[in-house]
C-alpha cells in the first residue's frame, strides 16, 4: 500500500457569511468560502491576488459557523473532496471544497461578540 495524505490548512478571510442546509438525514451542515491572498509579482511590481476557496462544515463546526460573519479572519484544516456535474449544456464540471476538521477564529473583536479589543483567538 503506497502511503498518501489529504491535508488543507488555511488562514482567510470569510466571504459572506456562511449558508445552512440539512443533509440527507436531516443534519445541519454549513457551506461558506474563504479568500487567500498571496503576493504576485508582475513586471517590477508586486500585487495580491485573491485564490477562492469553498468550505464544508459539519457538526460542532457547522454550529460554531452560526457564529462566523462576512470578513471573519479563520484559521481551517481541513481535507480536499471533488465533485463532478454536467452543466445545462453537458459540459463537465468539476470542482474542489474543503471538509473541514478544524475551525479557529482569529483577529480583533470576536466574531462571538465579545466586545473586547485586544487581539483575540478562539479554538472550536
Amino acid at each position: 500500500m503506497t502511503a498518501s495524505r489529504n491535508s488543507v490548512q488555511l488562514i482567510g478571510n470569510l466571504a459572506k457569511t456562511p449558508e445552512f442546509k440539512l443533509s440527507g438525514n436531516g443534519s445541519e451542515f454549513a457551506t461558506c468560502s474563504i479568500a487567500t491572498n498571496e503576493p504576485v509579482k508582475k513586471g517590477d511590481k508586486w500585487e495580491t491576488e485573491a485564490e477562492w476557496h469553498n468550505l464544508v462544515l459539519f457538526g460542532r463546526f457547522a454550529n460554531a459557523a452560526k457564529h462566523l460573519s462576512k470578513g471573519s479572519l479563520i484559521f481551517i484544516e481541513g481535507r480536499l473532496k471533488s465533485s463532478k456535474w454536467k452543466d445545462k449544456n453537458d459540459n463537465d464540471v468539476k470542482s474542489w471544497q474543503v471538509i473541514v476538521s478544524d475551525l479557529q477564529m482569529i483577529g480583533g473583536k470576536s466574531s462571538l461578540g465579545n466586545n473586547n479589543e485586544k487581539e483575540e483567538q478562539i479554538i472550536i
